[in-house]
């Protein structure tokens, strides 16, 4: 039966797998619509906005201490 004709709680939806090929496919495509120059930008942010949504389920308010120092500090003390 069609997962539309289901009632809610017998309704499923499977996972589909996701293998290499898969992967080298979705790839190809976001290289071909975006661009080689966008792409790290669109992980940048796509990274980023993980971070600030595990962030926000786990309660933490706030950025992490190491977003709060300048992108030119270390964390080594200069000599």
């Amino acid at each position: 039966m069609p997962c539309w004709l289901l009632s809610g709680s017998e309704r499923r939806f499977p996972v589909p797998n996701l293998g290499i090929p898969e992967l080298l496919i979705i790839l190809a495509i976001a290289l071909v619509v975006f661009g080689p120059g966008k792409l790290p930008d669109l992980g940048k942010a796509l990274g980023t906005g993980l971070r600030e949504f595990q962030r926000s389920v786990r309660g933490e308010e706030g950025p992490p201490a190491s977003e709060n120092r300048p992108s030119g500090a270390s964390d080594q003390t200069a000599r």
